[in-house]
């Protein structure tokens, strides 16, 4: 209890519209947004950008993270929608509780959900659709292998982060974290369970060709975060906010958070072998300070 407790405490830190197209959508329970780049391609700030537009709350990995620890529902529904077949109404079901059970979202960026974007555009059939894109394909493959996917091969064996790896088979909440990996991303990172750069790189490129060929020009805004406010505005038909463009989420920020994580996998370990030797020397002291259970017998 107390593992989890901490477990979820850390998931957790780690973590108006005006008049317009988008701003005519009833936005009760309506995605008005979908985000159909990757992770590894500004995501993160794409999702502060939509919610200061007042687009909000928009759907993200770190969303998926903070949900465990108000139960499993909300993961369980996301891995449960990548078994099933795309357009089915069952999977369209499990993707409409994800939207709406832990938090009513009005966008979408980032993994999971970027890989349901067909199903959401059916969905939601006045949403817009926002691919984020790197500089390159390379630059994109090489975010994405110290980072995104470093961490998913915790969960297809020990190395290299042998604390996440155990945490993802003794801790209930990692456990379904796990699941829904591999069920959702294991075959975008992986080539038959195996690291391949250039696999992943071919699976970038497949992907925007994907989204760019169904995706109708209309709906569509191809965006690199670098490009700041400008395109995404104009796109949304929304007033250009006077601050920076949001720019988080890099590198070294991503890998503290691993470090965190990391840590509390270690802790799963090494908590309960010490508390097994705690309670093996209390029971040996107790039985060499027991006292003799036979007397000598009387002459």
């Amino acid at each position: 209890m107390f593992l989890s407790q901490m477990l979820a405490l850390s998931l957790f830190l780690f973590a108006a519209c005006a008049a317009s197209s988008i701003g005519k959508v009833e936005m009760d329970d309506q995605v008005v947004v979908i985000g159909a780049g990757y992770g590894r391609t500004g995501t993160d700030s794409l999702k502060l950008a939509l919610e200061h537009l007042g687009l909000g709350p928009t759907h993200h990995m770190v969303e998926v993270m903070q949900s465990v620890s108000g139960g499993f529902e909300h993961v369980d529904s996301i891995a449960a929608a990548a078994r099933l077949p795309p357009f089915s109404k069952e999977r369209q079901d499990k993707l409409r509780f994800a939207l709406t059970n832990h938090t009513v979202y009005h966008s979408t960026t980032d993994f999971p959900l970027c890989v349901f974007y067909r199903d959401l555009m059916e969905m939601y059939p006045r949403a817009k659709v926002v691919l984020t894109v790197r500089d390159s394909a390379d630059a994109w493959v090489a975010s994405a292998s110290s980072t995104i996917v470093f961490v998913s091969r915790a969960w297809l064996g020990p190395w290299p982060l042998p604390g996440m790896y155990v945490m993802g088979r003794v801790n209930p909440l990692f456990r379904r974290l796990s699941a829904m990996h591999r069920a959702v991303m294991g075959s975008v990172f992986f080539h038959n369970g195996v690291y391949d750069p250039e696999y992943l790189k071919a699976q970038y490129l497949q992907h925007i060709a994907n989204v760019t060929a169904v995706v109708p020009a209309d709906r569509l805004l191809v965006f690199n975060v670098k490009e700041g406010w400008g395109p995404l505005v104009r796109f949304l038909g929304v007033p250009e906010p006077a601050v920076p463009f949001p720019n988080v989420n890099d590198r070294g920020e991503f890998l503290r958070r691993v470090i965190v994580l990391e840590i509390l996998g270690w802790l799963h370990v090494i908590i309960p072998v010490a508390l097994l030797a705690w309670l093996f020397l209390r029971i040996r002291r107790w039985l060499h300070a027991a006292p003799p259970t036979g007397g000598k017998k009387a002459n």
